[in-house]
């Protein structure tokens, strides 16, 4: 009985900072997309939508490939090592977490050198990795470190760390950016809320504008 508690306490507590991590990251991103004003960031706030989280955060890595290819270097090669330590010297292939956060990261891999030839979020991963694995059968023969053996465990903490940091340094907004044309001239864009009667937007020099659909002449894709 006490292990069931035990149990449901440690998944409650899971799921309590896995939201606080989430609501933070939102919050630095609408702060950094609001190029760190607390009032545009508050009226970009009232307009937020807590569904389109899951898109923003996938949104985010998307707009800084060099930046992904950052995470994946420092993330997989400890995932890796992980899996290598415990089938290893435990017996054990592993996580389903563990092998879903390395496939995640290396299908991220195939996109990254698909779209943009960069090969070397798929070479320096390998590599640390490697000198990882070789450390660690270099140290098993005397007295290994504990926090060396703990370094796989460290992956999901590095992995949060950085997509923290990633909120705080992509300032591209969530949407599309647009050129939109109304009766009172020309703006360039992004819509932050399409309701039922008004477009609010944010511009390109971060001020929230409001116009009814009624004003809104056209809307088109910026080339960028």
């Amino acid at each position: 009985m006490e292990k069931q508690e035990d149990s449901g306490q440690k998944t409650a507590s899971g799921a309590g900072i896995t939201a606080g991590v989430i609501v933070l990251f939102l919050f630095l991103r609408i702060l950094a997309v609001s190029d760190w004003n607390w009032q545009v960031a508050a009226e970009i706030a009232d307009s937020f939508n807590f569904d389109d989280a899951i898109s923003i955060a996938f949104g985010t890595l998307f707009e800084r490939p060099d930046l992904t290819g950052i995470v994946i270097t420092i993330v997989l090669p400890l995932v890796l090592f992980r899996v290598f330590i415990l089938a290893r010297y435990h017996g054990s292939r592993g996580s389903l977490t563990d092998w879903l956060l390395a496939v995640s990261l290396v299908a991220t891999q195939v996109v990254l050198v698909r779209s943009f030839s960069l090969w070397w979020p798929v070479i320096a991963p390998v590599v640390l990795a490697i000198v990882l694995v070789i450390v660690y059968m270099l140290l098993k023969k005397r007295d290994t470190p504990p926090w060396f053996t703990q370094l796989g465990k460290r992956a999901g903490a590095i992995m949060v760390a950085a997509l923290l940091v990633l909120a705080t340094t992509v300032n591209t907004p969530w949407s599309p950016e647009e050129i939109i044309v109304t009766k009172s001239g020309q703006l360039q864009g992004y819509v932050l809320e399409n309701t039922s009667g008004y477009l609010r937007v944010l511009t390109t020099d971060r001020e929230v504008v409001i116009f009814t659909n009624a004003d809104v002449i056209s809307r088109t894709p910026a080339d960028k």
